[in-house]
């Protein structure tokens, strides 16, 4: 039985911690934070387990995550708009300490996602405000990753 691909996608501003979070999610060491000038795609495999009130055990789904890590440089945005396609969930990433960061975000969410027809096949997203002065904490984003299988 082949696995099915779940396209999660990165995106946000430069600088706004997207690296760092796929690194820390995939135990990797965070050595290098320079921006991305390329999208990063990194698969993981899964086994879901169901479990239902009603019916009982369902069964186990396997399936791929497939994240993909866009670069957030605003004279990179070919580059994001080409690997986007098929993606069923984004995780938009914003600097918290910089107050212009939230509005750089909605600015590329509105004229790359919204007028190139990219939420088509959005399930889900979620919305990420990091802080580039603290230290990131991988007992955090893996505690958040384990509750959501």
């Amino acid at each position: 039985m082949a696995t099915s691909i779940i396209r999660v996608a990165l995106f946000g501003p430069s600088g706004s911690g997207k690296t760092v979070f796929r690194k820390v999610l995939l135990g990797q060491q965070v050595r290098d934070t320079r921006p991305n000038r390329r999208a990063v795609r990194r698969n993981i495999q899964r086994t879901y387990r169901m479990e239902t009130k009603v019916i009982g055990d369902v069964g186990t789904i396997r399936y791929t995550l497939g994240l993909i890590d866009v670069p957030g440089r605003m004279d990179l945005r070919d580059i994001r708009l080409n690997v986007l396609n098929r993606v069923c969930g984004y995780i938009f990433f914003y600097d918290s300490t910089d107050p212009k960061s939230p509005e750089l975000l909605l600015e590329m969410i509105r004229s790359e996602l919204k007028e190139k027809k990219k939420f088509k096949s959005m399930l889900a997203s979620i919305v990420v405000g990091s802080k580039k002065d603290i230290h990131y904490s991988s007992d955090i984003i893996m505690g958040v990753c384990d509750r959501k299988q």
